[in-house]
């Protein structure tokens, strides 16, 4: 069966603001450029999108790196500004606060057979 990667990532703004939609659009192309570690290749991009939290994008992507070695190289690519909250056999998470921000990315692996799915989910709120 194919896989299916999964990145979620959470970032909290003000709406409305154009200075904070550029910002945050370009944090978003940022974060989904590091989610494609290794091989990986993009299969699906739902862009910028507002909820009354803030805003929110999600990916699905695919790779052959095995799941201990794409946690590594994606935790490696958003350091030191991103910090690992969470890290399970299907599951790595990530935030940073700043720039009175709240930050949030959460990867999901969705089939482990090569090549590998995942599915990320950008979040941002205004802390």
């Amino acid at each position: 069966m194919r896989g299916t990667l999964v990145l979620v990532l959470g970032l909290l703004v003000g709406c409305g603001d154009a200075a904070a939609d550029a910002r945050v659009r370009s944090e978003i192309y940022r974060i989904r450029d590091a989610t494609l570690a290794g091989d990986g290749k993009l299969v699906e991009f739902s862009d910028i999108q507002h909820t009354g939290r803030g805003v929110e994008s999600s990916w699905s992507a695919n790779t052959d790196l095995d799941w201990p070695a794409y946690k590594a190289d994606v935790t490696k690519r958003l350091a030191p500004k991103y910090r690992v909250t969470t890290s399970t056999d299907s599951e790595l998470g990530l935030s940073w606060m700043g720039d009175g921000d709240a930050y949030g990315i959460v990867i999901r692996l969705v089939s482990t057979e090569k090549p590998r799915s995942l599915r990320v989910k950008f979040t941002a709120a205004a802390s």
